[in-house]
């Protein structure tokens, strides 16, 4: 790779895999492969507003203060359609973007450029060797950091014109960051951290052991990460102490990305990406099938996003599970951005800027002249900004609108969860996004039963250019299940029609919190009641957007044995409110034992008006215990060998009917326990108690033991065991 003194740009490879990273390493775009550097809040006194980063829609690498690589703009109308293009001397890593729209961004070719929104030139600056990697980061007064091969950091005015550079001993890759009190964090190659003040002199640094292409990341709390060459995550102080450092498998060149809960993601030459907790022990890692040398972007939701050597661009959970991934035609060494609309833009070394959905499609692709490490940059109005190696930068978005009339829609509606019979209306807004007037000619419903379209706002005489309009669609579910329709515009748009997708899913009027309720084995004499809380128990919704009358009753072999005791429901529920989930009402249900064995029944809750009541929920007890076998052990003590000790056992028959009894010794001096006598027989009528007579007589002087074994053939828990104990003497 190029260095000072003169070397000359090494040739990368355009094989799928890269053989090698250089002697030291081809760093493809680092700063367009790490993150730009957050804004942090260390506290205290407000600094003055030259110390600020500039509030603009991209004005560091990956966004903002914690690298996260999310905009807050939506980039859903984005199309993927060239807007322009500019071309410089060399290849173009990754852009920012001011507070009033200018586009920076460096070259190899040795400048800083500053672009207008409409792609023309407004100011270059040269420095003495690559702008290579190192991506500006802007200040509230409008300043532009940025670091060059000629070893220097460089603050230039918003004309473009100097205001002062800081000499490092290497290359400097790494991408400025601009801390909460205008300190200015970055790496060199000289293996050190810089922190400068903001009028260019050293605050301090601090020495790894290897160079510092990545851009450091700032915490909330001003806390500073970078990895480093040497394979470590460093993590420093604001006063430029070591707070603590992690070691991974590999040479670090992606930068830390940190999460809403203040995990730290970062990739790792080991083919790894890691989530590190606050205090440096690792959370997870996992493992791709490449270098990670993209920097990990955090969406939204927390998931992680992040390109791999592999060739892929990885989804994953916030708990380092996958949850996707894509596959492009070659290495990704560019870290993704992220749309508020979920929208995943990364560049691949197969010459395409990608557009991802959420969900791992692809949306749309723009194929450039050269391969792509740079990492987008996402403008105010969803335009994407990205640098290729064929020396152009793109701004990659909706194109300005020719002299046609044209409409903009959405491209879906979902309507969510409907009681059926019930209706629910929601609006399709339509834009002019022509020159000319917009007529609806007309709309129509592939599914008008259940899909009807509606009134419409939109004027007889045509939407003026820029305006908008609304027309309704109904969702009334006739049968249960996810339903979908197309509904179709008319119009004199030059696509011709319009369609819009939509959905909802029919659910039955009622629905209950379980769809059975069970007692297991319940002994006689005993009532169980089923808690009479949604959470344990049985509880009634209402989807209905009118109250419906309500009314319950037991069918069934054993329905004497089952009875609604309780619950908060009454004689009516309430109407479901639209957006919201039901509230329930409750009802407890007990069971008392009457039969033997398992017993079972059907509650039948019926409501009104409801085409599809009554609701038929199924009771079952697995099996009743009639029988109380007491004591459970008998212990003799110590018995003479010349004389022997009975004691007694009882079974005890809680329920009305008679129950089949059977008795047995076993163990390791079953011989010296003997079954005597007793009342007990083969049946045991109902309501009645008998006796088991048990004589130990031990033939010898040491502890006995043995088990009485007593069956029940009507209990499920059957057979009860009596522990026999004694010492003979």
């Amino acid at each position: 790779m190029k260095q000072s003194g003169g070397k000359t740009r090494p040739e990368l490879s355009r094989s799928p895999e890269r053989s090698e990273w250089g002697s030291r390493r081809i760093r493809i775009g680092t700063s367009a492969i790490s993150f730009a550097i957050a804004l942090a809040t260390i506290g205290g006194t407000a600094p003055p507003a030259h110390a600020q980063l500039a509030t603009s829609a991209w004005p560091m690498f990956h966004h903002g203060l914690t690298h996260t690589g999310l905009s807050p703009y939506d980039t859903s109308a984005n199309d993927g359609k060239l807007k322009w293009s500019y071309a410089t001397g060399d290849s173009v890593y990754s852009p920012t973007i001011g507070a009033d729209g200018t586009i920076y961004f460096g070259s190899p070719d040795h400048s800083v450029y500053a672009l207008n929104p409409d792609g023309t030139k407004k100011w270059s600056y040269a420095t003495g060797d690559w702008v290579n990697y190192s991506t500006p980061a802007i200040g509230a007064d409008g300043t532009i950091y940025v670091g060059s091969y000629d070893h220097n950091v460089y603050a230039l005015n918003p004309d473009g014109t100097k205001k002062w550079s800081y000499a490092t001993g290497s290359v400097v890759g790494s991408s400025p960051a601009i801390g909460a009190d205008g300190t200015i964090y970055v790496g060199s190659d000289d293996d050190n951290v810089y922190a400068l003040n903001p009028d260019g002199t050293k605050k301090w640094s601090y020495a790894t052991a290897g160079s510092i292409s990545p851009s450091p990341a700032i915490g909330a709390d001003g806390t500073i990460y970078v990895g480093s060459d040497d394979g470590n995550v460093y993590v420093l102080n604001p006063d430029g102490t070591k707070k603590w450092s992690y070691a991974t498998a590999g040479q670090v060149y992606s930068s830390p990305a940190i999460g809403a809960d203040g995990t730290i993601y970062v990739g790792s030459f080991d083919h790894s990406v890691y989530a590190l907790n606050s205090d440096g022990t690792k959370k997870w890692s996992y493992a791709t099938g490449g270098d990670v040398f993209s920097s990990p972007a955090v969406g939204a939701d927390g998931t992680i996003y992040v390109g791999s050597d592999d060739g892929n661009v990885y989804a994953l959970n916030p708990d380092g599970t996958k949850r996707w991934s894509y596959a492009s035609g070659s290495l990704v060494g560019s870290s993704p951005a992220v749309g508020a609309d979920g929208t995943i833009y990364v560049g691949s070394l197969d010459n395409n800027v990608y557009a991802l959905n959420p969900d791992g499609t692809k949306k749309w692709s723009y194929t450039t002249g050269d391969i792509v490490t740079s990492s987008p940059a996402i403008g105010a109005d969803g335009t994407i900004y990205v640098g290729s190696f064929d020396g152009h930068v793109y701004a990659i978005g909706i194109a300005s609108p020719t002299p046609t009339t044209s409409v903009g829609l959405s491209s879906s509606l979902s309507f969510g969860n409907l009681a059926l019979g019930d209706t629910l209306t929601k609006p399709v807004t339509i834009k002019n996004t022509g020159a000319h007037p917009l007529f609806i000619n007309g709309v129509t419903s592939s599914d008008s039963a259940e899909f009807p379209p509606g009134a419409s706002t939109c004027p007889v005489g045509g939407l003026a250019p820029g305006a908008t309009c609304t027309t309704s669609v109904t969702f009334h579910p006739n049968t249960l299940g996810p339903l979908s329709a197309t509904i179709t515009l008319t119009d004199n748009a030059n696509t011709g029609t319009q369609t819009v997708a939509v959905s909802g899913t029919g659910i039955a009027d009622l629905t209950t919190s379980v769809a059975s309720l069970s007692w297991g084995n319940v002994p006689f004499g005993y009532s169980i009641p089923l808690a009479n809380f949604c959470a344990n128990g049985l509880c009634l919704y209402n989807h209905q957007n009118v109250p419906v009358n309500l009314s319950e009753g037991i069918t069934g072999p054993n329905a004497a044995d089952f009875k609604v005791t309780g619950g908060s429901c009454g004689a009516t529920l309430g109407a479901a409110i639209s957006g919201t989930t039901p509230t329930p009402c409750s009802l407890a249900v007990t069971f008392t034992p009457g039969a033997l064995g398992s017993e079972s029944a059907t509650l039948n809750i019926s409501d009104s008006p409801d085409a599809s009541s009554p609701y038929h929920i199924p009771l079952n007890a697995a099996g009743t215990i009639p029988d109380t076998i007491w004591p459970l052990s008998l212990a003799y003590g110590n018995v003479s060998q010349a004389a022997s000790q009975t004691l007694t056992a009882y079974v005890i028959n809680n329920s009305p009917l008679t129950i089949s009894l059977s008795d047995g010794i076993s163990g390791p001096n079953a011989g010296d326990f003997t079954i005597t006598g007793g009342t007990c027989g083969a049946a045991l009528a109902g309501k009645t108690t008998c006796t088991i007579l048990v004589k130990f007589k031990p033939t010898s002087a040491a502890p006995e033991s043995a088990t009485l074994g007593i069956g029940v053939n009507q209990d499920p828990t059957s057979p009860h065991n009596v522990a026999l104990s004694g010492t003979g003497t």
